[in-house]
């Protein structure tokens, strides 16, 4: 049996998700923020904020 959530493929971004990671960005930056300074503010790593955005 093939667990589906093994499948490697990359899957398309849902239209929220890119939504949500645009307005994330788009206030990090207006904040002046770099993605290390957000990470550190919300308690996560840099590369989780570029996942994120």
């Amino acid at each position: 049996m093939v667990n589906p959530r093994h499948n490697l493929s990359p899957r398309a971004a849902e239209p929220v998700d890119v939504f949500v990671g645009a307005q994330i960005a788009a206030r990090r930056m207006a904040l002046g923020l770099s993605q290390s300074a957000l990470a550190d503010q919300v308690g996560v790593s840099f590369q989780q904020v570029q996942k994120y955005e």
